[in-house]
């Protein structure tokens, strides 16, 4: 039985300005375009996910909005404050207590962690993930709580 995982980085955000807390940035407006892009081209495949895992900053948030309302669903989401300036270990850890009923998890959260959770995951040098880039994983070896390292595809 194949599960999918899908790693988002967050849409552009703007920079920012001197006193704001960075979870409060948002996306730019470029951000909010790049996101809504990937939703529909998402849509025109037929993307479906059991749960999305989302960071609980500003952007995040935004990202997850945007790709909601493209795809036109109401995607069933959990947002975690764990998920911000998330370790490898913190991200894999989410991903193997996740329910052993879901098929397929979306995870949008930041750089590095994303990145490196990608490369740890699939074995590959997937590089510096750019904002808004989604990398699709496939996992056959059982449940949830079986991932390891280098037990996923990368999924094109």
């Amino acid at each position: 039985m194949v599960r999918k995982i899908f790693l988002l980085r967050h849409g552009e955000a703007i920079y920012p300005e001197q006193g704001m807390d960075d979870m409060e940035r948002s996306l730019t407006s470029k951000g909010s375009t790049q996101i809504r892009a990937l939703g529909v081209k998402m849509g025109e495949v037929g993307f479906d996910v059991g749960l999305t895992y989302c960071s609980t900053s500003d952007r995040t948030r935004q990202t997850f909005q945007h790709l909601s309302e493209a795809l036109k669903k109401n995607l069933e989401v959990e947002f975690r404050d764990d998920i911000y300036e998330a370790s490898v270990r913190t991200l894999f850890e989410l991903l193997c207590e996740s329910d052993k009923n879901l098929m397929s998890i979306l995870l949008i959260g930041h750089n590095p962690g994303i990145t490196y959770l990608a490369e740890y995951l699939s074995g590959e040098i997937i590089g510096n993930m750019f904002p808004g880039q989604l990398v699709k994983l496939e996992f056959g070896m059982g449940d949830w709580s079986q991932l390891s390292q280098g037990s996923c595809g990368v999924i094109n």
